[in-house]
């Protein structure tokens, strides 16, 4: 197979390629592990990376359910300490932990927009209300938006009948998407949550 360019990778981690190379376990570091992947196995790795941070390593933990050093619960005198939980369940926990990896804003902006109209479909028409100065950010049809303005790229919300304006900066659509948050009743670890997820991609959320 054809070696590829590095796809993600963190500061301190190794690009990704064809090859996958990393430190394995204990191993000094100058005794780097490479490890050969098939042009399809090599691709399902990069289809399950989360973000552009993941790691080779974590990419596989995951996959193959291996814990990372140091998660087990620790003892301290025969008690018990689970793990302070990172963020709280809320409204779309499920629906953002099962997400499907999407690298672009505007992708995870109208999943969550999605997901706020399956989980509030009569509520839902009362985000048709919210709009800029001059700009239509909701309606049913591409037109209703297109005629607002210049350059809206209006999309469509799947599996719904409306249609939402794209083409604004990440800022802006957090704003906006609290604003319909807001409107639709939903609690402020929701509205924390759907933030994060649609400024950096899917993060882990655990019972509070």
């Amino acid at each position: 197979m054809s070696v590829m360019g590095p796809v993600m990778g963190a500061c301190d981690a190794p690009p990704v390629t064809g090859r996958l190379r990393w430190a394995a376990g204990d191993v000094p570091a100058v005794m780097d592990r490479i490890v050969l992947l098939e042009e399809d196995v090599f691709r399902y790795v990069i289809q399950h990376a989360r973000d552009f941070r993941d790691t080779p390593s974590q990419i596989l933990r995951r996959l193959l359910r291996i814990e990372p050093p140091g998660s087990r619960v620790q003892r301290y005198s025969g008690v018990t300490r689970p793990r302070k939980a990172l963020y709280p369940d809320h409204e779309l926990s499920t629906a953002i932990d099962r997400a499907s990896w999407q690298p672009f804003d505007i992708q995870r902006y109208l999943f969550l927009l999605k997901c706020l109209q399956h989980q509030r479909p009569l509520e839902f028409r009362r985000i048709l209300s919210i709009r800029g100065r001059t700009r239509c950010y909701f309606a049913r049809t591409a037109r209703e938006i297109e005629a607002s303005g210049t350059a809206t790229q209006p999309r469509p919300i799947a599996g719904t009948p409306y249609w939402a304006l794209t083409n604004i900066p990440t800022r802006e659509k957090q704003r906006i998407l609290r604003n319909v948050m807001t409107m639709l009743g939903y609690s402020e670890d929701a509205m924390l949550g759907a933030r994060e997820y649609l400024a950096r991609g899917r993060i882990p959320t655990m019972p509070g």
